[in-house]
């Protein structure tokens, strides 16, 4: 081979070795590129998820703010209505023993009949205040509001309904009067 030829397969060479190595130093910095536009990316994408997160945690807690208010408004409400059974006990049931014993009674009774406390009470109490005239003991007025919690129960319908027949058994028993109908009324044994 002559020495031209072997310069022009040298200088060939040459350029084919620089082009491929301009195309590859081309690549790597659009590699760089690339690689800068999607950490810019997920930069935001952090950015926007801190953010989002941010906003939840907010949320959260106007969440929490609204649900600890609405368990204390209950939990009054429910330290009010225990505090007015416990005076309406008290005042038709002598002595703190007594007192006691009924306001015990009368959450077990309330818990196995499935009936409203301040509704078994306020029925206690209205026989309570009769209970001289009945001669019951507070035993026996006790058992009569687990009775009557207990054939409620039995006889079914919505709490509310159960409720309404509560009251209007305790107004009956305050008037000294049970009316079955509007026509005709049977007093109460005084």
């Amino acid at each position: 081979m002559s020495t031209i030829a072997r310069e022009l397969i040298t200088l060939l060479r040459y350029e084919l070795d620089e082009r491929g190595l301009r195309k590859f130093v081309q690549g790597q910095a659009g590699a760089q590129k690339e690689t800068r536009r999607t950490t810019e990316g997920v930069r935001q994408l952090g950015s926007e998820a801190t953010r989002t997160g941010t906003l939840m945690g907010q949320l959260g807690g106007l969440v929490r703010g609204a649900l600890a208010g609405y368990g204390i408004t209950t939990l009054a409400r429910m330290s009010d209505e225990f505090a007015g059974v416990e005076g309406r006990v008290g005042l038709v049931t002598e002595g703190i023993h007594e007192q006691r014993h009924a306001l015990e009674s009368l959450m077990q009774i309330a818990q196995q009949t499935g009936q409203r406390y301040a509704g078994v009470a306020g029925l206690f109490t209205a026989v309570q205040r009769n209970a001289k005239e009945l001669g019951l003991t507070v035993d026996e007025s006790l058992k009569l509001s687990e009775t009557i919690g207990t054939a409620l129960t039995i006889g079914g319908g919505s709490a509310s309904s159960q409720e309404a027949a509560l009251v209007q058994l305790q107004q009956a028993l305050g008037t000294g009067t049970l009316r079955g109908c509007p026509r005709s009324s049977t007093p109460l044994a005084r």
